[in-house]
């Protein structure tokens, strides 16, 4: 894949063929970036799939994409990482978004923790534009899978579902646990369950013992300091990201 812009085209057609820009990334194409008709592109789906082109038409309303040459479907990470995570307060949610796209994780899962204190309702503002975070860091870092963002979730659920589904539970305890990349192994699907600023609640520490004490759930320790939830996240992503 050759260096150059990126636009975001859900479903977009088949190789050979042509696909409208949506209104949104033709506005960035020609209003923004001030890209002129000719200029060779990249479209992708958020799937994997990708397809260079050559940008036609002059307007957000006209824009569409010549698609030719080079064509491809871009693999997942070898590890498929799931960031399950309190929310941060402020706009540290958008930088851990960012950064997470970036270190190729598959997914941020927000936890509803007991001592949590930021609580986005489902499908809300906040969610949406970290969604949309999502896909302009894709677009930046020329990833062709967009990272999911997920509305909130109780941690019970969490837990439940990734053993179900077979992954690596990892638990960041900074008072005690194994390195990380021990505790991933060989596995190719993790999820990390990342806490509150006010820590995990009694109950949630009684589930995750459990957890643990039935194999399904692993203490990791990352560092002697105490982290922000967002540096232990891009933490685990870099670390977890580096596995060959």
């Amino acid at each position: 894949m050759v260096d150059r812009y990126w636009f975001f085209v859900p479903g977009m057609g088949e190789v050979g063929g042509e696909v409208v820009l949506p209104e949104d990334q033709a506005h960035h194409a020609f209003s923004v970036l001030r890209l002129q008709r000719g200029a060779v592109v990249t479209v992708f789906d958020g799937g994997g799939r990708w397809a260079e082109g050559v940008l036609e038409g002059g307007h957000k309303r006209g824009a569409r994409v010549r698609l030719r040459g080079e064509t491809g479907v871009q693999e997942g990470a070898r590890v498929g990482l799931t960031l399950a995570t309190a929310v941060p307060k402020g706009d540290r949610g958008e930088w851990l978004v960012e950064q997470a796209s970036q270190l190729n994780v598959a997914k941020v899962q927000w936890i509803d923790c007991d001592r949590g204190v930021v609580k986005p309702r489902e499908g809300g503002g906040k969610i949406e534009k970290w969604r949309r975070l999502a896909v302009e860091s894709a677009k930046q870092c020329h990833r062709a899978r967009v990272m999911e963002v997920s509305d909130l979730r109780k941690l019970g659920e969490v837990v439940s579902e990734a053993v179900r589904e077979g992954a690596r539970v990892l638990w960041l305890e900074p008072r005690a646990g194994v390195a990380v990349m021990e505790a991933v192994g060989d596995a190719t699907k993790v999820v990390a369950l990342i806490g509150p600023e006010g820590g995990w609640s009694e109950r949630e520490m009684e589930l995750l013992r459990a957890g643990v004490g039935r194999g399904e759930v692993v203490r990791v320790k990352l560092t002697e300091t105490i982290l922000r939830i967002e540096t232990a996240c891009a933490a685990v992503g870099a670390i977890v990201g580096t596995r060959g």
